[in-house]
């Protein structure tokens, strides 16, 4: 059954809300882009005369642009809900109800939902390969065959960016829609708009590993009523697939 929420949780406000957030992410990341490639010599009268400078630099500079756009979509998380729902004041609601973190979750329920992401990982490698039908996760490859600074690309791929999809996906967005709908539809929601977020990858990875690996995240924010699991998992997702691929 949906959570028992003040009428303020609107599902409505949420998704509106969470869709304007990842907008303006987005906007910012091609922002720090631009800003990058000036500083590095780029004009700004030359992007204008071939916007494709950004789409063939990109990978080049895709460590900052994570870490720094991750970092302003975080705060962008906490200012939203400070605004639609606790009149413009930073309260316990917040860190209780929306981005909920257990600083006391246990470490053999971290350790159980680990192995569950590694038990699928490896089940989905298997059965892939068995199959025939994975190929290589080019977007990945091109990241880190590219990247100019691998602190940065480790930093941001790693800890930032997962941190700042948790409070987006997994805690703004999954607070809402729990509001109105049950726990299970607001997993497979959550997880199919996540899948949306990342149409960089080949659509092969997004039905076999994206879209279970958010349905995992989502199961375990539902159970643990926290996003200490969920962003630990998909930290530590997101940096085993680095170091796979480096």
């Amino acid at each position: 059954m949906p959570e028992k929420l003040n009428n303020q949780y609107s599902w409505v406000k949420s998704l509106s809300t969470s869709l304007l957030i990842f907008g303006l992410f987005s906007i910012i990341q091609i922002g720090i882009l631009f800003i990058l490639l000036i500083n590095h010599g780029f004009t700004i009268n030359e992007i204008r005369l071939k916007p494709e400078i950004l789409e063939e630099q990109v990978y080049n500079f895709i460590g900052p642009v994570s870490v720094y756009s991750s970092l302003i979509g975080i705060l962008l998380v906490i200012y939203f809900s400070k605004i639609i729902y606790t009149g413009n004041k930073f309260s316990d609601e917040i860190r209780n109800k929306i981005i909920p973190i257990n600083k006391n979750e246990s470490i053999e329920k971290i350790i159980q939902w680990i192995l569950i992401l590694f038990g699928f990982s490896l089940f989905i490698s298997v059965l892939s390969n068995w199959v025939g039908v994975m190929n290589e996760v080019k977007f990945t490859n091109e990241v880190l065959s590219s990247s100019g600074n691998m602190i940065l690309l480790y930093f941001g791929f790693g800890i930032a960016q997962p941190i700042f999809e948790e409070f987006l996906f997994r805690g703004l967005l999954f607070k809402g829609l729990g509001s109105k709908f049950s726990g299970n539809f607001t997993v497979l929601i959550t997880s199919l708009l996540f899948v949306m977020a990342h149409i960089q990858y080949d659509i092969i990875i997004l039905i076999l590993v994206l879209f279970p690996n958010a349905l995992i995240l989502g199961f375990a924010r539902l159970k643990t009523g926290s996003l200490t699991i969920p962003i630990i998992l998909h930290c530590f997702n997101n940096i085993v697939v680095l170091l796979i691929n480096s």
